[in-house]
């Protein structure tokens, strides 16, 4: 009985120590199948970072790695890449291009995943990283800000999103662990596998020497593929040439063939998220994609643009104002009297003042004083906005009161012209 309570106790003293082995590190996160992203990691996270079996570790930081982290990287078998980029809050400092194009090549390169990138709070460094690599796999611009901003928490910073946006992407198309991540996708992505073997003919004897280099690292990598490569060849699919790769005659360099999987007939997606944002929240169909109800919509007051929260409010409240005094004079409870004009116009400005007091609630419960929104923002057209003026307190208050002064006067301007002007309408 004493052994008995001796081990579960001793149990329940492990439990903690468990529970610690499996924390993930800070900001920790899965960009890609393969690649991850974290702050830096500390020996608590040790046994989480062991079970993700990690092949390599982008680290973006100059500081000198931690002996505890690199005594683990080497028990563990695992290949440290260092790209010193200097963490700096001056947005007049730019990042270095090279360093970022070094650690994509790393992450484009499958045969280094699982891969773990980190920097210190892995939200800047690590952030411009990742931003770059979702610009490689076709990203909108508002869907890879939108995860910036959550990694950020609160910290983020124009000049790393100055950045991402002003980034080549085609710096990266000559380079064959791009073309390799394109085709093959990351691991069990897209399952289809691209194997090179011959190198373009011609050029000088300089050229020649440097393609042979070239082939000896295509050797390598396609050594890589060499199980799964069999697999495919025995299951009798389809191979054509890649698209993207030149027509042009090839040099028959007997080491492996160039060819990729793609399907019998090519498939399309045929729902589509409107400018190919998700996040926007609405379907693109032929409707809310043609030129004329794009250029419609984004001329209502709601959508357009250049317009100051004062003038937006005014145009909003003329509109619920003026459509209001007929609803209230037909369906209120003096409508069979002489006096239901009048009662529908006082009916639909105290409805007004009610909409403007929650306005106000919800601009003092939701904005701070002189914050504006981060959020990145389009048109409906596709045309970038600037900053929201709308989303601060003081935009919110201008718009309430607008709001407010249109609205009464879309109630007076409807009531003279039904009952003082006495038009011929026939809801009267």
């Amino acid at each position: 009985m004493i052994l008995k309570q001796f081990d579960e106790s001793a149990a329940a003293a492990e439990k903690p120590e468990e529970t610690a082995m499996l924390a993930p590190p800070s900001n920790f996160g899965m960009v890609d199948t393969g690649v991850y992203r974290s702050g830096f990691p500390d020996p608590s996270s040790f046994g989480f970072l062991k079970g993700l079996g990690l092949r390599s570790v982008v680290y973006l930081c100059p500081e000198p790695y931690t002996e505890a982290n690199a005594e683990f990287l080497k028990a563990e078998g695992i290949r440290l890449f260092q790209f010193g980029i200097e963490g700096n809050k001056d947005p007049h400092v730019s990042i270095p291009v090279d360093a970022i194009m070094g650690a994509l090549r790393v992450i484009l390169d499958v045969r280094n995943h699982p891969v773990l990138i980190h920097c210190k709070r892995g939200k800047h460094r690590t952030g411009c990283l990742v931003g770059c690599f979702r610009r490689l796999q076709n990203w909108c611009l508002s869907s890879v800000f939108e995860e910036y901003h959550r990694y950020a928490a609160g910290k983020s910073r124009s000049s790393d999103m100055k950045f991402i946006e002003s980034f080549d992407v085609t710096c990266m198309t000559d380079c064959l662990l791009r073309l390799i991540y394109h085709y093959h996708g990351c691991l069990q992505k897209s399952k289809r596998l691209i194997l090179f073997s011959r190198w373009r003919d011609g050029g000088t004897a300089r050229d020649k020497a440097a393609r042979e280099r070239k082939e000896e690292r295509i050797g390598e990598m396609a050594t890589a593929y060499a199980p799964m490569a069999s697999q495919l060849m025995k299951s009798s699919l389809v191979y054509s040439k890649p698209r993207g790769l030149s027509g042009a005659s090839l040099t028959r360099r007997p080491r492996f063939t160039v060819k990729a999987i793609q399907p019998e007939k090519p498939t399309y997606q045929v729902v589509q998220p409107i400018n190919g944002d998700p996040f926007i929240g609405s379907l693109e169909t032929p409707v809310t994609s043609s030129p004329l109800v794009a250029w419609y919509l984004s001329n209502l007051p709601a959508y357009r643009t250049a317009v100051s929260p004062l003038l937006r409010g005014i145009e909003v409240g003329l509109a619920h104002g003026y459509l209001l005094v007929g609803p209230f004079a037909l369906t209120g409870p003096l409508r069979n009297t002489p006096v239901h004009g009048q009662a529908g116009a006082l009916g639909a400005a105290g409805l007004v003042a009610i909409l403007s007091v929650c306005l106000t609630m919800y601009g003092v419960a939701s904005f701070g004083e002189g914050e504006p929104s981060t959020a990145p923002s389009l048109t409906l057209t596709g045309r970038k906005k600037e900053a929201d003026k709308l989303q601060t307190a003081d935009g919110w208050a201008k718009f309430t009161g607008g709001f407010f002064f249109g609205g009464i006067s879309g109630v007076l301007w409807a009531y003279f012209l039904l009952y003082v002007l006495d038009l011929p309408y026939y809801f009267k």
